[in-house]
């Protein structure tokens, strides 16, 4: 049997990485989006049922958001559905398929944002709105859910590893500068 080269080896390790934390997000935003639906969905009298888990603080409360972050684009089903089809894509394409290997830092990044915007989109392509439950009603915030937090985690450690790391990682692929020679110096 052949062995593979150890580059090739470990990029099937990373792309297997990267798929699983995108899985595991859109597996954990699918069952809390299902508990919450089974738990926190208003009953016939319009009641909307609300669990504090923090009081004051934190709650998980069900909503139906028909557009995207603070209720933007509301009841803007299909622009929304591509727009998150679209990144899903290009970032697939950017983990799984540019030969260019990229450092484990943004692939951890962008598997995130996939995850995220798979979840999503599976609820706004099945039912037409996304399920959000999570409330940080102490500092009045916009209502969220586990897709949403995946999302953002992974722009802002992208954006972490873009402003601060990305040019160093560059230059200490290229290696040290060679010392540079004075002309009056014999080589």
């Amino acid at each position: 049997m052949e062995k593979r080269p150890l580059k090739t080896r470990n990029m099937a390790k990373e792309s297997f990485f990267c798929a699983g934390i995108a899985g595991l997000a859109i597996l954990g935003d699918r069952l809390v989006k299902f508990w919450a639906t089974e738990a926190l969905r208003p009953v016939s009298s319009g009641q909307r049922p609300v669990f504090d888990l923090i009081p004051g603080v934190f709650r998980f409360l069900y909503i139906e958001n028909t557009g995207a972050s603070f209720g933007i684009f509301e009841n803007q089903r299909i622009p929304l559905i591509a727009v998150s089809l679209a990144v899903s894509l290009y970032i697939l394409y950017k983990l799984f398929f540019v030969p260019k290997q990229l450092p484990p830092w943004p692939k951890l990044s962008l598997a995130l944002i996939l995850g995220g915007a798979v979840g999503n989109l599976i609820d706004r392509a099945l039912y037409g709105y996304v399920v959000d439950m999570l409330d940080v009603y102490c500092i009045n915030f916009a209502v969220f859910n586990v897709a949403d937090s995946c999302v953002v985690v992974g722009v802002i450690a992208l954006g972490v590893w873009l402003l601060f790391f990305e040019g160093r990682e560059k230059s200490a692929a290229k290696g040290p500068a060679p010392k540079e020679q004075s002309s009056g110096e014999n080589p």
